[in-house]
């Protein structure tokens, strides 16, 4: 029996060949190993919700904060020196007054004495200027024949002058007269609350002395900032009604005192910007809100937030606000679920939902909801299973 005996080349092969198979064997672990590596790397797309978006109706409700004031408030002041003889008993805070009503009378008797002077004075010169008249027509008779000289003609003339003069300085005199007198009556020049009072029966007051403040009852004013946007709507307003003024209801907030609402009227933009806020305003005006059975439940100086209805001329979408990105933007789900960046411009915002605009119809668009750490542009998601629905807003 012949034995087989491996030369050097042999050995040599075989150990080539097995060392060629092991490196065959770990290169398919390290292919394996890295596809591995690379599987736990891939991150799956995030499960979202979403809102399916329809048109809503192209109104919205402008609302800004103000605060209530009356149009028309009066300082009473003391325009003669006196005593006080009477106070009307309604002459204090809160009371009301009507128009007309005596506030209160400061002593008269020297007043009317100066009056009784004053019409003495015009009498007496009425009777100086009708003699002073009798004597220029006689001397001017006499000069025209020849019997008087020019210079008792002109001396004639003089006093003739001087009596017309002094008929109006007395005539000027009975005015300022009877207008101290009748400054010693003060009465309410509107129908009035009383906001101050610091006049007492028997005070002795002085000419620019503080008495009372008193405003009109009939109107109040609510004074509002707008946005640019807000500023737009309204001014575009005012052009659709022929430049007429704009309907406005004010409401009581949860800062308010008074709980009544207001309708009236916005009459006018501010022709200047506010300086701190640097935004337009608006002035808005209620009739008779402090009047009658409002009171007690309307005040001046309480915070109201007015509210003015627009109808708009363009396409509005309501969106959970949830969905607006930094008031400017939302982002539409595809149909390939990758995100896509829409501006929009927020017009109001109700409770959770806000109404927009945008150069883009939203209309059926699948809107984002859930606010992702990482937003980007050609995102991948995975929406749930059903979208909350947004329906047309009648």
């Amino acid at each position: 029996m012949s034995k087989f005996k491996m030369g050097p080349a042999v050995v040599v092969g075989l150990l080539v060949l097995a060392g060629g198979l092991g490196l065959a064997m770990n290169g398919e672990d390290s292919v394996a190993l890295s596809n591995s590596k690379i599987a736990e790397q891939v991150v799956p797309a995030p499960y979202v919700d979403y809102a399916l978006v329809s048109s809503a109706a192209p109104r919205i409700t402008i609302r800004a904060p103000g605060r209530l004031q009356p149009r028309n408030v009066l300082d009473i002041v003391g325009e003669v020196s006196g005593k006080v003889t009477y106070v009307n008993p309604a002459l204090e805070l809160g009371g009301q007054l009507k128009a007309g009503e005596v506030l209160l009378r400061i002593n008269a008797t020297l007043y009317d004495a100066a009056l009784m002077q004053a019409k003495a004075a015009v009498q007496n010169a009425k009777a100086q200027q009708q003699l002073a008249e009798s004597d220029y027509r006689r001397i001017q008779g006499l000069a025209e024949r020849g019997n008087a000289s020019v210079a008792t003609r002109d001396r004639a003339e003089a006093n003739l002058e001087g009596a017309r003069a002094g008929s109006l300085q007395a005539k000027a005199q009975l005015i300022s007269a009877q207008e101290n007198l009748d400054r010693t009556v003060i009465r309410a020049p509107f129908p009035a609350a009383v906001l101050a009072e610091n006049v007492t029966l028997g005070t002795y007051v002085s000419p620019g002395q503080s008495l009372a403040r008193i405003f009109d009852v009939r109107a109040g004013e609510i004074v509002a900032s707008l946005t640019q946007r807000e500023s737009t709507l309204i001014a575009a307003a005012f052009d659709a009604n022929g430049g007429k003024e704009i309907a406005v209801t004010a409401k009581s907030t949860s800062g308010s005192v008074g709980l009544q609402n207001l309708i009236g009227v916005v009459k006018q933009f501010s022709p200047a910007i506010d300086q701190k806020s640097r935004t337009a305003t608006i002035l808005a005006v209620f009739p008779d809100v402090f009047a009658g059975d409002n009171t007690g439940r309307v005040f001046a100086g309480d915070f109201m937030t007015l509210e003015i209805d627009m109808i708009l001329d363009e396409l509005v979408w309501k969106l959970p606000f949830e969905a607006v990105r930094k008031n400017a933007y939302v982002w539409t789900v595809g149909r390939d679920d990758q995100l896509r960046k829409v501006p929009v411009q927020v017009l109001e915002r109700v409770g959770s939902r806000a109404l927009v605009t945008s150069d883009t119809d939203l209309t059926g668009k699948r809107i984002l909801l859930t606010l992702l750490s990482e937003e980007n542009e050609d995102m991948s998601v995975r929406l749930a299973a059903k979208p909350l629905h947004m329906t047309r807003d009648q």
